[in-house]
C-alpha cells in the first residue's frame, strides 16, 4: 500500500477525463450513455493523501443563475458527480475513503477503483454494481495527467 506517509505515490497529481465507457457483460465496452459520452472532469491526488473528483456533462442547459427553480437545479445536479476524501494506493487498485460527496450514502464509506497506470495515462474502473436506473454495470474512466 502506498500513502503520502509511506512515500511517493504514482497517482499524485491532477488528471483530466479523456473518456468514460460502460463495461459490457461480455467484456467489451461502449460509450457511456446520454450526456456522459462527452463528459469533462478532473481528478486530483495530493501528496498528503487526499483526493478530489469532479465530473460534469458538457451539454447541461443554462439554469438562469441566480434565479434558479428546483427543476433546473435538479437537472443540473443530475449532470455532475463530485466527491472528496483520503486515499490509499494498492498497486492494482485505489481506495477512496469518502468524507464529502453529492451522494450522501457514499460519505463515510470506501469507493474501490481498479487501476491501470501507463505513464501519463490512468484508467480507473468501478466495481460491477446496480446503477440508479436499475441496471447492473461497471464503468471505465480514462484520464490523462495534466500536472
Amino acid at each position: 500500500m502506498t500513502s503520502a506517509a509511506q512515500g511517493e505515490c504514482p497517482l499524485t497529481g491532477t488528471w483530466r477525463l479523456k473518456g468514460m465507457f460502460k463495461i459490457l457483460d461480455g467484456g467489451g465496452r461502449e460509450a457511456a450513455s446520454g450526456g456522459w459520452r462527452d463528459a469533462t472532469g478532473y481528478l486530483t491526488y495530493t501528496p498528503d493523501g487526499r483526493m478530489f473528483a469532479i465530473l460534469s456533462q458538457r451539454d447541461k442547459a443554462p439554469i438562469g443563475y441566480p434565479d434558479i427553480d428546483d427543476d433546473k437545479r435538479i437537472d443540473a445536479h443530475k449532470g455532475m458527480v463530485a466527491y472528496t476524501g483520503t486515499f490509499d494506493f494498492h498497486g492494482d487498485h485505489v481506495m477512496h475513503h469518502v468524507d464529502i460527496c453529492w451522494i450522501p450514502e457514499w460519505e463515510g464509506h470506501d469507493q474501490r477503483r481498479a487501476v491501470a497506470l501507463d505513464g501519463d495515462s490512468l484508467t480507473l474502473t468501478t466495481p460491477h454494481g446496480r446503477r440508479p436506473d436499475g441496471s447492473m454495470a461497471s464503468f471505465l474512466l480514462e484520464w490523462r495527467r495534466v500536472s
